[in-house]
């Protein structure tokens, strides 16, 4: 990185003496995750003048050490059937969800009865568990009842969150919108309304999204979103 560089989260990049492309993957799970695919890469190229039966061996074992992402790239809290379809069409674009239940039987079903989405699923049993298990900034999707408990989720989210972004998928009132986007600005984190149209085949093969916040939040959820 050079002087005044960002790194993939939009954070200042110190320059360090040697540094090298993606040097800063101790503190970016992106670029830990990039890092990670290009020594996979590499390292299948090498195998590629080896026996068959070492170059299936080293592929495994490639991709069991060196493709395990260390963070999500978003996570949805509720899996009531609307919840868990979207979360299943976001994996199955290629990102890695974390998601989360009060239920956590609830959960841990989910995840095991979905073991091969192309992003992959990760059940958090705690709401302290799931906001840890996300890459900064952590873009949070919360799809629960509207009114009381989506604020109540909200406020379990607030102490562990800083510059963040809470996505309210639900049916909210748009008095209720205003309220959340400016108290939780005051707080430094972003908020954005959208609401999922489309019933549950739509959330699971092509809802229609509707979301609306600030620019550089939705710049962050676009790629997923989209």
């Amino acid at each position: 990185p050079q002087e005044g560089s960002r790194d993939c989260s939009g954070q200042k990049v110190r320059p360090r003496p040697g540094a090298a492309e993606h040097r800063h993957r101790d503190r970016c799970a992106r670029c830990a995750d990039a890092y990670a695919e290009s020594r996979f890469v590499r390292f299948t190229f090498f195998l590629a003048g080896r026996s068959l039966t070492k170059a299936l061996f080293g592929v495994v074992f490639a991709r069991h050490f060196w493709l395990v992402r260390t963070h999500s790239d978003i996570g949805l809290i509720g899996l009531a059937v609307m919840g868990q379809n979207l979360a299943l069409n976001i994996a199955d674009h290629g990102f890695q969800i974390s998601v989360y239940n009060r239920t956590v039987e609830k959960t841990e079903k989910f995840v095991a009865e979905n073991p091969n989405t192309p992003g992959g699923l990760v059940g958090s049993k705690t709401l302290e568990e799931f906001v840890q298990s996300l890459a900064k900034p952590r873009k949070m999707i919360i799809l629960v009842q509207a009114g009381k408990a989506t604020d109540a989720v909200i406020d379990g989210l607030v102490p562990s969150s800083e510059n963040d972004i809470i996505i309210d998928g639900g049916n909210a009132l748009w008095t209720d919108t205003i309220r959340r986007e400016k108290a939780l600005k005051e707080k430094g984190l972003r908020f954005i309304g959208s609401g999922v149209s489309g019933g549950e085949e739509g959330a699971r093969f092509g809802p229609s999204l509707m979301p609306g916040g600030e620019s550089a939040a939705w710049k962050e959820l676009k790629p997923i979103w989209e």
